[in-house]
């Protein structure tokens, strides 16, 4: 039997004043599966995940997620310079908590999600000097070091090469 890792029951929403953008909307994501929501700019990809996020509240519908949910935004702008290293090692902070420090198996893991991504060599460098893919890169670096069985991103990135996008 296919594991559903994130279950959509009837969801609906709209902003007020504004006619629904989605109706009794059923959606389960399985493990082993990718899943895809391909549409033009603007008609509501990025609220359907904040809503599958739980990062906007839902007016009808339930969203269960079985298991953790990493998240890579469009954009992302840190408020201070931090170095590629220390915004992958965020990633990992559900697993260190809130008063403690990384340890050296967060560390390894954060490096580790660089090396997959080739980003390693970056890791001293300060977020902001990054082009723009590279950033994304980061960004999905620090998505894996999560460890969250869901990847959910905001903006498939343009950069991939075919054989990265094969498997979705």
């Amino acid at each position: 039997m296919v594991e559903t890792l994130l279950q959509v029951s009837n969801l609906s929403f709209g902003w007020p004043g504004q006619p629904k953008l989605f109706q009794q909307l059923d959606l389960q994501l399985q493990r082993g599966k990718c899943w895809r929501c391909l549409a033009p700019t603007g008609v509501a990809k990025s609220t359907l995940m904040q809503l599958l996020l739980g990062t906007l509240p839902l007016q009808q519908g339930s969203v269960v997620a079985h298991c953790g949910l990493g998240f890579v935004p469009q954009y992302f702008t840190p408020p201070f310079a931090y170095k590629v290293l220390d915004i992958v090692l965020m990633g990992r902070a559900r697993h260190v908590g809130l008063f403690r420090a990384p340890s050296a198996e967060d560390h390894q893991l954060a490096k580790q999600a660089l090396y997959s991504l080739d980003m390693l060599a970056f890791a001293d460098r300060e977020f902001g000097s990054l082009s723009g893919g590279q950033r994304q890169l980061v960004l999905i670096a620090r998505a894996l070091a999560m460890a969250c069985e869901v990847l959910i991103l905001d903006e498939r990135p343009r950069h991939w090469t075919y054989t990265i996008r094969t498997g979705c």
